[in-house]
């Protein structure tokens, strides 16, 4: 069960993770190395996925509505 807050961030992280995830990799790419760098941005695309199936589940399987705000 997802409450209008939880679901709320969960649509923010759908949207900024894999960005927030570059930023990061990108301004600190000097002291990683590039597997590192590869496993972090991957690991913010696949959150995001995941994120992703669990809203679309609950929208549209459940029927729940979407409300989404800044």
């Amino acid at each position: 069960y997802l409450t209008p807050v939880t679901q709320n961030i969960m649509i923010g992280l759908i949207v900024f993770l894999p960005l927030l995830a570059a930023i990061y990799v990108g301004l600190s790419t000097q002291r990683m190395s590039n597997g590192a760098a590869q496993i972090i941005t991957s690991g913010g695309l696949v959150l995001s996925a995941i994120f992703s199936g669990i809203v679309f589940y609950k929208v549209y399987t459940l029927g729940a509505p979407l409300e989404w705000s800044l």
